[in-house]
Order: structure tokens, then sequence, then C-alpha cells
């Protein structure tokens, strides 16, 4: 049976210690699988994608990605951390302000 190459166990995020984006998130995502997340503004929809992409990580909770923890300090440098970023991509909702920005 294949691995999951997305798996996160018991995931909480908050911004702040009042916001909290996501509480106790299961979620397992096998390869070539397609999903949608769909939610009302709020909802933690960015979040969860951007916790996946690598881009914030969890207060709690496990995430493993391509059977690795992923971790600040993984994705920070080496082998890994360039094989996860080729693999996965991320585009912002404000994707227009990305690619036609005057200045960088």
């Amino acid at each position: 049976m294949d691995q999951p190459v997305f798996h996160l166990e018991n995931v909480c995020y908050s911004y702040d210690q009042n916001t909290l984006a996501l509480k106790d998130i299961n979620l397992d995502v096998m390869p070539n699988e397609r999903l949608v997340f769909l939610g009302v503004n709020g909802s933690g929809k960015s979040t969860l994608l951007k916790l996946l992409n690598g881009l914030i990580f969890p207060n709690s909770g496990r995430f493993k990605a391509y059977e690795h923890y992923i971790t600040e300090e993984l994705l920070d440098k080496g082998e890994f951390a360039t094989f996860f970023r080729s693999q996965v991509g991320f585009v912002f909702q404000d994707s227009d302000i990305q690619l036609f920005s005057p200045t960088v």
C-alpha cells in the first residue's frame, strides 16, 4: 500500500493566542489524489495550504511529507528541502500582485 504524500496528525495552528486557525486537523493525501478545500472566508483553507507547502509550521501536532516529519529546520536547506520545494508549489490568492508587481 502506498504511503501518503502528506500526513497531518492532530495539527493545530494559531496566528496568535486568540486566533485559532486550524484545530486538530487529521488528513492523509495519497499519491495522485486530488483534493478541493471549500469553506467560508476565514475557515482555514489558505492556512492549511500554507502549512502543506511548508510556509508555516504547526503549533502542535505532526506534519509528515514524503515520509519525513516537516520542521522549519528540515526545509531550511539541504537535499530534502530542494526535493520538497521541487515537488510542492503554491499560488497565492492575490497572484496578480505576485506576477505583475513592478518591484520585488
